[in-house]
Formats: C-alpha cells, structure tokens, sequence
C-alpha cells in the first residue's frame, strides 16, 4: 500500500521539532566563541534530538509507504523505539547540563 498524502502529513507533523532542533544547533554554534563549553552540550543534545526524531519520522514514514517493510520491521520496533528514547533522553540531559551546569553561585549582598 502506498500511501503519499499520508507519509507527507506525517512529515509535516515532525518538520516543528525539527526546526527547533536545527535552530538550537544554530544558535549554539552562533554562540560557540562566547561560552564553548555550554554552546557544546546544547549543539550536541540538539543533535541527538534531532537524529532521535529522524530515526523515529523515518521508521514512521516507511510503515505509512510500505506496509509489507513496515511489517517486517515490527520485530524490532521496540528497538527502534528504545534507541530514539536513549538519543532523547542524552540529547535532554546534555540540554540540562549546558543550562544549569555552569552557573556561579552568587552571594546576596548584606
């Protein structure tokens, strides 16, 4: 079964996920020579999100193109269902660290 209008909507349905991660990774690099370190962690988690979502828009894309691949790949939808949560999950963490990790604390004035 081949179904175009289907797979198009589906990939409209992930194209705002994947602008914010290519615009995090854009604004990291842009902000690369200010905070390196931060910039790092952001652009990386941002990756890892990004390939998370284009793993997983792709397996769903094919089961929406191709039900007989779609069909045989249900064995291991559970793997690729664990190895975009693991991008997402590191990629989230990565995000976090580069927000909270590098802050100085500061002393309230007496």
């Amino acid at each position: 079964m081949n179904d175009v209008p289907g797979a198009l909507w589906m990939i409209i349905g992930y194209l705002p996920a994947i602008v914010l991660y290519l615009a995090g990774i854009a604004i990291a690099v842009y902000r690369w020579r200010l905070h390196p370190e931060v910039s790092a962690f952001a652009a990386i988690g941002c990756a890892l999100h990004l390939i998370g979502t284009l793993f997983w828009s792709g397996y769903a894309v094919l089961q929406r193109l191709d039900a007989g691949a779609a069909n045989a790949m249900t064995a291991s939808i559970a793997t690729y269902s664990m190895v975009s949560r693991l991008l997402a999950l590191v990629g989230t963490a990565l995000i976090l660290t580069a927000v909270f990790g590098w802050r100085y604390r500061v002393e309230p004035e007496k």
